[in-house]
């Protein structure tokens, strides 16, 4: 039997959802989470974290002064933001290859930039969406592990770095979906912003070797990669902790 507060979707706690969203706070009995976590601002924009920590895909900006709620559009800026660092692939891919490597370059800068300012006007607009929360790191994760192939391609590092790379996203995209199963999400933290980072940085040398004209035996090469595996062997023991801070998804703990 459902109680007052149950909404029609199952999720119990409608109303008693999270005043604020920020890294660490206390919300009921559950502790909100980092990165897409932030997203959870309560009542007036937002994701809304119910009392037993589930989440509510109720996406609104606040109210309009009638009292009438206002939804969020899908394809707001943020969106709009992340969607073109998607489309921006193809052409990172074809410059790359016609032999404009400076211009790759720039082009895959100017979307990583891009990915600093979406997450961030979203929480500052209210224009959180469903979306936005899981197309982001997606579109991420697409950019990086493509690139990284076509590194490997170009011989510029090994093709066992973007194969442990797309196997530890694999993974913690399976470990994201055991949450949301659960009616949980399991956002970003600072060491899976620190890992993509780096990765870009490699991706960046790796793009510019070219434009250097660096031959295949040239230090530079070595150094990168070196540098490609120290990252990887970094993402993998950041992996580990991600697993250990998360290890009640695989427990079974009642967390209500």
């Amino acid at each position: 039997m459902k109680s007052e507060k149950e909404p029609e979707d199952g999720f119990p706690g409608w109303g008693e959802t999270a005043e604020k969203g920020r890294m660490g706070e206390k919300v009921g009995n559950e502790t909100v989470g980092r990165g897409e976590m932030n997203c959870l601002t309560g009542r007036d924009g937002g994701l809304t974290l119910t009392r037993q920590g589930r989440v509510s895909l109720a996406f609104w900006v606040g109210r309009e002064s009638g009292g009438m709620e206002r939804p969020i559009p899908i394809f707001n800026i943020p969106n709009l933001l992340t969607l073109l660092r998607l489309v921006s692939l193809p052409g990172i891919i074809l410059l790359a290859r016609a032999g404009f490597p400076v211009a790759a370059c720039g082009l895959f800068v100017a979307g990583m930039v891009s990915d600093c300012f979406d997450g961030y006007l979203a929480r500052r607009w209210g224009q959180c969406t469903p979306l936005g929360l899981y197309l982001d790191p997606a579109v991420d994760k697409i950019v990086i592990l493509t690139l990284f192939y076509e590194l490997a391609q170009a011989g510029s590092v090994d093709w066992a770095v973007a194969h442990l790379f797309l196997a530890r996203e694999l993974l913690l995209s399976a470990v994201r979906a055991t949450a949301g199963v659960q009616g949980r999400i399991v956002g970003a933290n600072w060491m899976g912003k620190t890992k993509a980072a780096l990765q870009s940085i490699l991706i960046g040398w790796g793009m510019l070797l070219p434009v250097w004209g660096v031959s295949p035996g040239h230090w530079l090469r070595g150094m990168l990669s070196g540098a490609a595996w120290l990252v990887v062997v970094l993402s993998w023991i950041s992996l580990g902790i991600f697993l250990y801070w998360n290890r009640s998804l695989f427990a079974g703990e009642d967390r209500s």
